[in-house]
This record gives C-alpha cells, sequence and structure tokens, in this order.
C-alpha cells in the first residue's frame, strides 16, 4: 500500500498517471498526435520523480518493483493491441487524410515517438535505485530484465526495432545509476560484476537467437553493439574495485578475443549484403575499443597507452 498510500502524493496519483499514459497512447497512435504523446511521457516520468522524492526506503520492496513492471507490461500491451489493430479503428471511425497526416508527414520520428513510454518504465527504476537506502538492486533489475524480455518479444511479433532499441539504451542508463552511484560496498560491486556479466553475455548471444535477419533488423543489430559496450564498460568499472589493475586490466583483451570471432562470423554471413558497413562498423569498432583500452589501462602513463591504442587501430582500419 505504500505505492498507493503516500503523504506527499494524493491516493490517485497512480492510477490516474497510468490511465493517462495509456490513453495518450491509444489517441496518438490512432490520430497520430505525436507531440501530445512526448508530453504526456514527460509528465509521467516527471511525476514518478516527484513520488520516488518524496518516498521513504521501505517504499521500494518487491510490491513496488512488481507494481512498475506491471504498468510497463500495460504500456506495452496497449501499445501492442492498437499497432495491430490501427487499421481497423481507422476505418471505423472514418478518419479523413487530413486527420492522420501528423503519421505520414515524419514517419520516423513517429515511430521513435511511439516508442517512448517505455522510457519512464526505465527512468522510474533509475530514480529508485539512486534514492533507496541501503542499496538491494536485485529487485530492481529483476524487474528491468523481465521489462526487457517483454520489449524485446513485442519488438519481434511487431516488427518494430526502435522500441527495442529505446528499452536497450533506457535500461542501460537506469542500470548506470546503481553501478555508479557512488560509495557501493565490495558486495554490490560484485552484485555489478555479475549483472553486467550476464547482460554482456545476452547482448552477444541475443540477436544471432532470435534477430537473424540483418536487413530487418540493421539499427537493432547496431544497438546491440553499443549496448554491448555498455555492459563491457560497467564490468570492467566493478572488477577495477573488486581487483586490482594488474588484473582487470586484462579484462577488455579477453572481450576482444571473444569479439573476434563474432565480427568473422558477421563478415562472413553479411558479405555482399547492403548493410554490411553499418553492422560491422558497430561490432568492430567496439572490438577495436577493448584492444585500445587495454594499454590505456595497464601502462602507467595514460598518453602511451593511448598513442599505442591509436596505433592498432590505424593497423586494423
Amino acid at each position: 500500500m505504500a505505492i498507493i498510500i503516500n503523504p506527499n502524493v494524493s491516493p490517485l496519483f497512480w492510477p490516474m498517471t497510468i490511465a493517462l499514459q495509456l490513453a495518450g497512447i491509444a489517441v496518438s497512435l490512432v490520430f497520430g498526435a505525436v507531440f501530445q504523446l512526448g508530453v504526456l511521457t514527460l509528465i509521467l516520468i516527471i511525476g514518478a520523480l516527484l513520488f520516488i522524492s518524496g518516498s521513504s526506503a521501505a517504499t521500494f520492496n518487491l510490491t513496488f518493483f512488481a507494481f512498475i513492471f506491471l504498468a510497463g507490461a500495460a504500456i506495452c500491451l496497449v501499445t501492442f493491441v492498437i499497432l495491430r489493430k490501427i487499421v481497423d479503428i481507422s476505418a471505423r471511425l472514418n478518419l479523413d487524410e487530413e486527420t492522420t497526416a501528423p503519421l505520414k508527414q515524419n514517419p520516423q520520428l513517429t515511430e521513435w515517438m511511439e516508442a517512448s513510454p517505455v522510457m519512464g518504465i526505465f527512468f522510474v527504476l533509475a530514480a529508485a535505485f539512486w534514492q533507496a537506502a541501503p542499496l538491494n538492486p536485485h529487485p530492481g533489475m529483476v524487474t528491468m530484465f523481465c521489462f526487457l524480455a517483454v520489449a524485446l518479444t513485442l519488438t519481434r511479433k511487431l516488427k518494430f526495432e526502435n522500441l527495442a532499441i529505446v528499452s536497450l539504451f533506457s535500461a542501460a542508463f537506469a542500470q548506470g545509476f546503481w553501478i555508479l552511484r557512488p560509495g557501493l560496498t565490495m558486495p554490490l560491486y560484485f552484485s555489478a560484476l555479475g549483472w553486467s556479466l550476464v547482460l554482456l553475455l545476452l547482448a552477444l548471444t541475443l540477436p544471432f537467437a532470435f534477430f537473424r535477419l540483418f536487413n530487418q533488423w540493421c539499427r537493432l543489430w547496431m544497438s546491440w553493439g553499443f549496448y554491448e559496450l555498455i555492459q563491457a564498460l560497467f564490468l570492467v568499472y566493478a572488477a577495477d574495485h573488486i581487483w586490482a589493475r594488474d588484473y582487470s586490466g586484462w579484462i577488455p583483451m579477453l572481450l576482444a578475443i571473444g569479439k573476434i570471432s563474432i565480427v568473422a562470423y558477421l563478415l562472413q554471413q553479411l558479405n555482399g549484403k547492403s548493410e554490411r558497413n553499418s553492422i560491422i562498423a558497430c561490432h568492430g569498432g567496439v572490438m577495436l575499443f577493448y584492444l585500445s583500452a587495454v594499454p590505456i589501462l595497464l601502462l602507467e602513463k595514460g598518453w602511451l597507452g593511448l598513442v599505442l591504442g591509436l596505433s592498432l587501430q590505424r593497423c586494423f582500419g
């Protein structure tokens, strides 16, 4: 009940906010009210942040994170239903071309705005990670993991890759709020290491398992490369607080060795395809970043490591 009952917020806050957001998604998808959808998303984020800032540590329990997951699932479900039925709904409402014109004038912007409501859930998780004391990241990370699974599943069903792209980077943003939080204890650094490693491995394997069509998921493949890099940075950051630099500094080399086989496989699969340069540029660039990071981390003189890293890039370029 702490989710609903807060001395600083009306008990109707969450029901009205979520209902308003769901209605906004439905209206924007049908009538093309893209700008209004962005405003509603911003209201949801600001309202949730105000709620969390006035909440006690007891608020951030399993019930809170289950509620966040259900709210996010409801947003994704409404998006799924409306997108599947949008043609029938438009026909029943007898909408003319002038009414739906905003959807056709800038379709790429419209698609990004339609995916934007999912950011609100991750922003709430980020605020909860920052506000919680003492910090227990596991319920929030499980919530984030489950919501990512829902978003990626809907991405495949709807062939709506913007939803997955927004979800991946928003999730990494939320994750960074506790991994980079000052004053973490050693057990929390081990937790950061474990979660980052799991998500890194998923970033390396999930695209091959569920998004094999490069021409259909080109931008998503590029996003997986950047998401993998973010998880690698979190991994090295946590390891650097657990072990001496002489040991943690070699982690990027291990990542580069594993990445070489993946890039080689991508080169083989993408041979002769128009998506080759874009996807290889992202994943090959990540591999070169790993190689460049090793001398920077291990050599005593940072500038010397940078020079060596640039030399490696030139050799492989």
